[in-house]
């Protein structure tokens, strides 16, 4: 196969992957962050494996330094799995938006206050996405249902972005197979 093909190949199963973790956003929260710590253990799980057979080649031992990185990533790789890992990542972001919020309703202030900014509407604009940010994060934290409806917007918007993607792939590849006629 040629280097476009991988690429094509790549970007097709990059489209499909957005696809089904939209669809699995949608149907849960649970679902969506089992999908996820599948997907990132799967892939430290086969970069242990690479990362032994490498250690192999190179050393003709398993216990060499890059084999014993190799079993704690392979390990990681099977505790996130397990123990759905990703729901954590997850159960950052409500703490994330709060801080974020926080920081930029006190930067609007300081634009104003100490900065002496003139521009009112990089006042509004930041003070706004700070007010924004920070509800944001204390309904992902406090309100139960609204995590789920948070799920459901995302997952909307990752099937949105994949279907984006896969039009813009496809018009892609017809102006391009246009252009060398």
């Amino acid at each position: 196969m040629t280097k476009e093909g991988n690429q094509d190949l790549s970007k097709i199963l990059s489209f499909a992957i957005l696809l089904v973790f939209g669809v699995l956003f949608c149907c849960s929260l649970a679902m969506g962050i089992a999908a996820i710590s599948w997907t990132v253990g799967i892939f430290l799980i086969v970069a242990a494996i690479l990362l032994l057979i490498s250690c192999y080649l190179e050393t003709k031992s398993i216990t060499a330094y890059n084999g014993i990185v190799s079993a704690a990533v392979g390990a990681f790789g099977v505790y996130f799995i397990v123990d759905h890992l990703a729901g954590i990542i997850i159960g950052y972001i409500p703490y994330l938006l709060i801080f974020i919020g926080g920081y930029l309703i006190i930067d609007s202030i300081l634009y104003l206050t100490v900065r002496h900014g003139k521009d009112n509407l990089i006042f509004g604009i930041e003070l706004a996405l700070g007010a924004v940010s920070l509800t944001l994060g204390f309904c992902l934290l406090f309100i139960d249902d609204f995590k789920e409806y948070a799920s459901l917007m995302f997952g909307i918007i990752l099937i949105l972005i994949a279907i984006q993607q896969i039009i813009m792939f496809i018009m892609s590849k017809q102006k391009s197979s246009k252009s060398k006629k």
